[in-house]
């Protein structure tokens, strides 16, 4: 998996490797600059657990200013934050439970060369909620740039570290969370002219789970890979020339869903004002750097889901498979808002052994995968049974 992932990225940066260099024919005093950028964009979000994809609308935006200290060495911040809806379609057939958002800042602290490279080093922190659960964020990485006629390359690693402070329903009882891990990302942007680029980006995370039943649970990996092509249209009535792009990001996750694996696929379209000059004058002298988004929308994948008759209340017998195993609805004690639909431990001890397991608490967790039946809400079990 990994090396698929690392080879895919290397990938990312041969696709530009044979394109011809524009002719940018532009007179430039290489100095650094106070420099600001804005970017506002919306978009749909496709979201695939492995079951049926959910749609949902989506926006964000980030802001970056670049401050000189010198000839060479400079600091700069950006912030972000992205907001997606509820899923748009009904509640017992998505797989989006609430909404999702993040909002992450960062500091940089860099010596460039805006005729070769750039060497710095960041950190930052945010705060990111996926579903029932909500996370603070900090992560701290260094960077690297190496400019080559009208291409940047973009090089950043480092270490995230996530403290789950909000968790309610099912997930409380069973499924892991990221606790921290390792990121590396690459970016190529390719300046088609001084005010248009197409740029290319992947970024691999490893992350540790933990369980507050089981403590550590192995890990997750997610791959990020997305597309921009930023252009300028000129002379629209009022506003006059405006910057526009349109961009693509996907995100593969690998034991990081909750029963499934969980990719989304992002289509937006923004714009991107800058105080400082065109494209590429901020590319190489002024607020170039950023951050990856760190809401991975991670949660963990557990077979053996909590199942035992003692940890539930208003159980109702619904009726039983082929194989005659007793499905019930219930309410877990811990959290009296969420319906469950699924199977009683105690049923299984005779029938089903080999699907049980006993928890360090002492309670039975049922592995699902094994018995050919899967837990749901029960909006999700209506939905199916209408």
């Amino acid at each position: 998996m990994r090396k698929t992932i690392l080879a895919s990225s290397v990938a990312l940066f041969a696709l530009s490797a044979p394109a011809a260099a524009a002719d940018l024919e532009t007179e430039r005093q290489l100095g650094l600059i106070v420099s600001g950028v804005v970017d506002q964009w919306t978009g749909v979000q496709i979201i695939d657990a492995g079951q049926d994809d959910d749609t949902v609308f989506t926006n964000g935006g980030e802001g970056r200013l670049s401050l000189p200290l010198g000839d060479n060495l400079s600091i700069q911040s950006d912030v972000k934050y992205e907001y997606n809806s509820n899923a748009l379609e009904s509640p017992g057939d998505n797989d989006v439970i609430g909404p999702r958002y993040s909002f992450q800042g960062a500091a940089h602290v860099s010596w460039r060369d805006p005729s070769s490279f750039l060497l710095g080093a960041f950190g930052g922190a945010g705060v990111t909620s996926f579903g029932r659960r909500k996370y603070d964020v900090r992560f701290i990485g260094g960077e690297a740039q190496v400019y080559l006629d009208d291409i940047t390359l973009y090089a950043q690693g480092g270490y995230v570290d996530y403290a789950n402070t909000q968790t309610t329903g099912l997930v409380a009882l069973s499924s892991p969370t990221p606790d921290d891990g390792l990121f590396a990302r690459g970016v190529l942007r390719w300046f088609l002219t001084p005010d248009s680029r197409i740029q290319i980006e992947g970024t691999y995370v490893n992350l540790d789970l933990v369980s507050a039943a089981f403590g550590s649970a192995g890990e997750a990996e997610i791959f990020s890979a997305g597309a921009r092509y930023d252009f300028t249209v000129g002379g629209l009535p009022v506003i006059g020339d405006t910057p526009f792009y349109v961009a693509y990001r996907g995100t593969f996750r690998d034991n990081c869903a909750f029963g499934d694996d969980l990719d989304d696929h992002t289509f937006m379209v923004g714009t991107s004002y800058s105080f400082s000059g065109d494209m590429l004058t901020v590319d190489r002298q002024g607020a170039t750097l950023d951050t990856p988004n760190f809401d991975h929308g991670c949660v963990g994948e557990l077979p053996q889901q909590p199942s035992d008759r003692r940890l539930k209340t208003d159980i109702v017998a619904l009726g039983e498979t082929e194989d005659g195993i007793k499905l019930y609805s219930w309410k877990y004690k811990s959290d009296l808002v969420t319906t469950w639909v699924g199977v009683m431990a105690q049923d299984l001890e005779v029938t089903h052994p080999q699907a049980l397991v006993t928890g360090a608490d002492g309670f039975y967790r049922v592995n699902y995968s094994g018995l050919g039946v899967q837990m749901m809400t029960l909006e999700q079990w209506n939905a199916r049974h209408l």
